[in-house]
């Protein structure tokens, strides 16, 4: 939404607002001194008519402030002779200079200044109405925008931590996992290393023969003093 433009137009001295009053007097002291002003040649280069003689240009805006403000409007506020010429309804021609124009403000026909009419308080009233209503509406979008985006941020906020929940538990899991695994992967060691050990002491307890054959020749191990059984019973308890 555009926000609307709000201009203060100042009264000048010797000037009413009221209607009837502006009719009465053929020129008001800010258009007829204007006027005077882009008229005299003497000043062409700082402040002149346009080639098409319907618009003024501004060329020199320090010596236009400096010199001729203070000649003919007694100060030296280029801001605010260019608001009033925005209440007298003259607009910016040329955004690269400052080139003014209003349909009655022509070069040699300064009896068409009694048409340019004052923007009255009517009118200042409904652009101040209107800035307010836009900056209610304002108010009350970013209101809306920030309830929203509060919601939004609470809605977020809350699955990230049930996400965060979920993978601690996870997590936790599959520590729970590893631990179990490396406990029977040390039972499994300790079962093996008994084994051999076993196995250790059963080969110290034998003792073997070498014989001689047609086919090769080969080494066998008897065990001696020892139960069989026995010793099959406790491999298989080891296994276990």
């Amino acid at each position: 939404m555009e926000r609307p433009k709000l201009e203060v137009c100042e009264i000048e001295a010797g000037e009413s607002l009221n209607p009837k009053f502006d009719e009465d007097q053929l020129l008001t002291p800010f258009l007829k001194n204007t006027f005077e002003m882009v008229e005299d040649l003497s000043t062409d280069v700082i402040v002149s008519w346009s080639f098409g003689r319907n618009s003024f240009v501004v060329w020199d805006l320090q010596k236009f402030s400096d010199i001729l403000l203070p000649r003919y409007f007694k100060h030296k506020n280029f801001t605010s002779f260019t608001r009033q010429l925005n209440c007298y309804g003259f607009k910016k021609v040329r955004s690269e200079r400052w080139e003014f124009a209003n349909e009655f403000f022509l070069k040699g026909q300064k009896h068409l200044l009694k048409n340019i009419k004052r923007k009255n308080n009517s009118y200042q009233h409904q652009t101040i109405s209107k800035e307010r209503q836009w900056k209610r509406q304002i108010q009350q979008h970013r209101k809306f925008v920030g309830i929203f985006m509060e919601s939004e941020l609470d809605a977020k906020f809350e699955q990230l931590m049930k996400d965060e929940n979920t993978n601690m538990r996870e997590i936790y899991n599959l520590k729970q996992q590893i631990q179990f695994m490396e406990k029977r992967i040390r039972e499994r060691e300790r079962k093996h290393q008994e084994m051999m050990g076993l196995i250790a002491r059963i080969l110290q307890k034998t003792t073997y023969n070498h014989s001689n054959f047609n086919d090769g020749s080969y080494v066998l191990f008897s065990i001696a003093n020892y139960n069989h059984s026995n010793l099959i019973a406790r491999i298989n308890f080891k296994n276990s």
